[in-house]
């Protein structure tokens, strides 16, 4: 058995063999990431891919083809068009987190009142106002774009402390927000481990004002020998287009950022390529705040697959055809003039119209035509159906055919949706990975809310019918639990709420909906003055209920207060029959009723 002593020791001396940060260190480890990158061929990829996307289909013009100078240089974007199409597709899902908490006992609920009912709920209207205040609507349209055209897709999170509240009932500093990364300027310490949570690190760089950068250096405490070190730096081959253009009289130092866990938490640093900015700190997550998205998954690479590599071939041969098709119609598509330079001067011919053209000769032979016309070959149209074909074959294949593109020739909304779903198949995996995201920008969140809401803060939620509450928040009360999250998909799309229309018009020919409870349950799309229309409504119910009250009738028009009746016949009789002897009639009126009542009785 080991001693405890000795264990102690072992401990002692590994804590102090751990190797230190420094800036050649994550530079090393940046280069090495980088250059995973560029021996898969990647970053050339990556950077063709962004061009096609954008319409630079020409250029540059190969060395050894300089005769492509020459050619039109017709661009028609199948590529971009595909690739909007799926990614909105994706991003038009309307995914929402749910949280299911556990090992939170069975008290939970009593801590809440109204419109929160357990700790889950509680979760579910929050996050819905950070995903808003981190704008993540556009950050993630961002991550499904850059993940069509690279592969992969990056949302980062960080606490912004130039955000807060100056409030006298609950002041604080700082919030969690997010940006999109490109991958071209992200390197994984495993490029074979696809979970991004089990990284031995990750480093991200960017380019920043040197000028910023010395004085944060500065205000630091760092040496005058560190800070003249940091000069500007050359921009690396691995770019896109345009970001080789820096500003001059704004020079810019590229940044590494290094994150790595450690004893359950998440470190990181800062470096340039010759100085440390900032050494190895702790921040207060147990998780890397960095959520990706695979457009496809490719086996043992993080990275993934893309969806525009595919198409270029395909793209290049539509713009050929159709660039030698363009020329062959300039060369051969007008007819010739043929002259005849012994009677004509072909200077005098300018083709203006009505122009006379004289013969400079007078021994012209007679009935010789000096001018007439070449005739050109019959145009076919064998180029324009085989590009036509080669364009809806590559829309076919890519799952982007006419029912995904709108183009379908239907005003049946039940019917394109059916035509959407069956050709939204090969987009179906894409989804569940997108879906997969959400939820790992769920866990995020609920890391971020327990790292750094460590103090009473009134915080905002959503309700139910889209208004806004307020709740004091400290992260103690959610410390303890594990949340459950998984993707609640919604109805997205216009073709989804004319279903929807189409339903609620149905429920109210059957008489199970009013015109209030219609309007109410109407998707916002197709009734966004709806609030507007229920004031008036509620406004012009009150003022009927004025009148009414006034009238004195209720609202199904019947008087509130009846006026006194006559008693009826028989109310009458009995109340003679039974009244005392100086009240009652005559002996023979009298007797005449008890008859009269004792026959109708029997």
């Amino acid at each position: 058995m080991v001693k405890k002593q000795e264990v102690e020791l072992f401990e002692k001396k590994k804590e102090t063999e751990k190797p230190k940060v420094t800036a050649a260190k994550i530079k090393k480890m940046w280069d090495g990431g980088r250059m995973y990158k560029v021996s898969m061929g990647l970053t050339t990829r990556w950077q063709v891919n962004d061009k096609f996307v954008a319409g630079e289909q020409w250029s540059p013009i190969p060395s050894n083809q300089p005769q492509l100078k020459s050619l039109p240089q017709p661009v028609t974007n199948i590529v971009k068009q595909i690739v909007n199409f799926k990614a909105a597709s994706v991003k038009g899902e309307n995914v929402k987190m749910i949280f299911s908490p556990f090992g939170a006992g069975g008290a939970e609920g009593e801590a809440f009142k109204g419109d929160i009912t357990d700790l889950g709920d509680l979760l579910n209207k929050l996050t819905s106002v950070t995903w808003e205040k981190a704008k993540m609507d556009f950050v993630s349209s961002r991550v499904v774009d850059r993940a069509a055209v690279t592969g992969i897709g990056i949302a980062y999170f960080y606490w912004d402390k130039s955000v807060g509240s100056r409030s006298k009932q609950s002041p604080y500093i700082g919030d969690v927000r997010a940006e999109c990364l490109d991958a071209m300027y992200v390197v994984f310490g495993n490029p074979q481990e696809l979970d991004v949570q089990r990284q031995p690190y990750i480093v991200v760089s960017g380019r920043k004002d040197l000028e910023q950068i010395r004085r944060e250096a500065k205000l630091k405490g760092m040496s005058d020998e560190d800070i003249d070190m940091l000069t500007a730096d050359i921009l690396e081959d691995e770019k896109y287009s345009g970001s080789d253009i820096e500003n001059q009289e704004n020079p810019k130092i590229t940044v590494y950022t290094y994150f790595w866990k450690e004893g359950g938490r998440v470190h990181y640093a800062r470096s340039t390529n010759a100085v440390l900015l900032d050494k190895g700190r702790p921040l207060s997550l147990s998780l890397y705040p960095f959520a990706i998205f695979n457009w496809e998954e490719r086996m043992d690479c993080i990275y993934g697959n893309d969806e525009v590599s595919a198409i270029i071939p395909n793209q290049k041969l539509v713009n050929g055809m159709l660039a030698m098709d363009a020329i062959s119609k300039q060369l051969t598509g007008f007819p010739k003039m043929f002259i005849d330079s012994r009677y004509v001067n072909a200077k005098q011919i300018t083709n203006n119209i009505g122009e006379i053209i004289r013969s400079k000769s007078a021994n012209m032979p007679p009935g010789h035509v000096p001018i007439s016309y070449i005739q050109p070959a019959q145009q076919t149209n064998a180029v324009q159906n085989t590009v036509e074909f080669i364009m809806q074959k590559t829309k076919d294949v890519s799952g982007a055919n006419e029912a995904v593109t709108g183009e379908a020739n239907t005003n049946n909304a039940s019917a394109i949706m059916l035509l959407q779903k069956s050709s939204g198949l090969p987009t179906e995996d894409i989804r569940r990975r997108y879906y997969q995201y959400i939820e790992d920008i769920g866990n995020i969140l609920v890391d971020f809310y327990k790292g750094y809401y460590t103090d009473d803060r009134l915080m905002q939620y959503k309700k139910s019918d889209g208004s806004y509450g307020e709740i004091k928040f400290n992260a103690d009360i959610i410390r303890d639990v594990e949340f459950t999250i998984r993707s609640d998909i919604g109805a997205s799309s216009v073709f989804a709420d004319s279903n929807a229309i189409s339903t609620l018009d149905k429920m109210v020919q059957l008489g199970f909906l009013g015109k209030v409870e219609y309007l109410k349950l109407l998707p916002k799309s197709a009734a966004p003055f709806k609030e507007e229309l229920l004031a008036i409504w509620k406004e012009e119910a009150k003022k009927a209920m004025e009148i009414q009250e006034q009238m004195g009738i209720d609202a199904a028009g019947y008087p509130t207060e009846q006026a006194p009746q006559p008693p009826s016949i028989e109310e009458q009789m009995v109340s003679d029959i039974s009244a005392p002897p100086e009240e009652q009639p005559p002996e023979g009126q009298r007797l005449r009723l008890q008859e009269e009542y004792g026959r109708q009785g029997q």
